[in-house]
């Protein structure tokens, strides 16, 4: 998997041997002319005989969190893509008809060649989704050298699709996203406004309807900050939080959304008690 941070070249450019370092671990982070010209996107393939087939992200990562791409990083791994002929995948499991009813590529602007989808696109059935170019997709059916076969035990189940239609059906044609975007950004504004006024050392990220506290002084930008948050105020910010009524992840990665059926009153609601919770935190 390729992300922030350039993980995934680390064995293929490790093989390649110190002269290919101009692309590393840091990658992303680096001069883009610099890493625009390295010849080591795909190794050297005349002494290590690979190349980077397909590359995977999250557009908006949330394995660890609510984790932005760096600036221009998604434009210049599309642009690799391309220019190497890599299949980019896009995680939107979590994304998708979550941040968007395009999911976060049509925010961002960037169209990978192939997008996984699940969990909201049926508002909680069992039903996942693939979708992307006909050169890619073109690709499945019989199973055979040159095509690919997708099996699945809830293959065409009847009453995810129905979930499912109903719930693209909703997000098409109600204010789902404009009213859960204001929400979510109202529950950030206030949780903002209570760290501050209780001196802890914490920020609060996130897009959307979604949102996620991080016990240190400045935003994580990959998966090293996001644990460095203290565990030990998290741990006194949690243990408050159910206590009061409100359920949220056990891990301070852990990212938390609203839905739909999420009321004014239960924002003002839960913002009091976060303020109860981060007064814990700091104790």
């Amino acid at each position: 998997m390729i992300h922030e941070g350039g993980g995934g070249l680390r064995r293929l450019l490790d093989a390649s041997g110190p002269e290919a370092s101009g692309v590393g671990v840091d990658a992303p982070t680096r001069d883009r002319a610099a890493r625009r010209s390295a010849p080591t996107w795909v190794g050297k393939r005349d002494q290590i005989e690979a190349r980077v087939e397909a590359a995977f992200a999250e557009g908006y990562v949330h394995s660890f969190g609510c984790v932005p791409a760096r600036p221009g990083f998604l434009e210049l791994l599309r642009e690799l893509c391309t220019r190497h002929g890599t299949v980019l995948v896009f995680d939107e499991v979590k994304t998708g008809f979550r941040a968007a009813i395009g999911g976060y590529q049509s925010i961002c602007g960037i169209t990978p060649d192939l997008t996984a989808f699940g969990k909201a696109v049926a508002n909680g059935y069992s039903l996942a989704g693939l979708a992307g170019s006909d050169a890619v997709m073109g690709h499945l059916g019989a199973c055979s050298k040159t095509e690919a076969t997708i099996d699945g035990t809830y293959n065409a189940s009847p009453y995810a699709l129905a979930a499912a239609n109903k719930t693209l059906e909703i997000m098409e044609t109600d204010d789902v996203f404009r009213i859960l975007h204001a929400r979510g950004e109202r529950m950030r504004t206030g949780i903002e406004k209570a760290i501050a006024e209780t001196g802890a050392e914490a920020v609060v990220v996130g897009l959307g309807s979604e949102w996620c506290v991080c016990f240190r002084a400045d935003a994580p930008m990959n998966f090293r900050e996001a644990m460095q948050s203290d565990g030990e105020r998290y741990a006194r910010y949690h243990t408050s939080l159910p206590a009061q009524g409100v359920l949220q992840p056990a891990l301070p990665t852990g990212d938390r959304r609203l839905n739909a059926a999420t009321t004014e009153e239960d924002v003002d609601h839960t913002l009091e008690c976060v303020r109860v919770a981060l007064e814990a935190a700091v104790a």
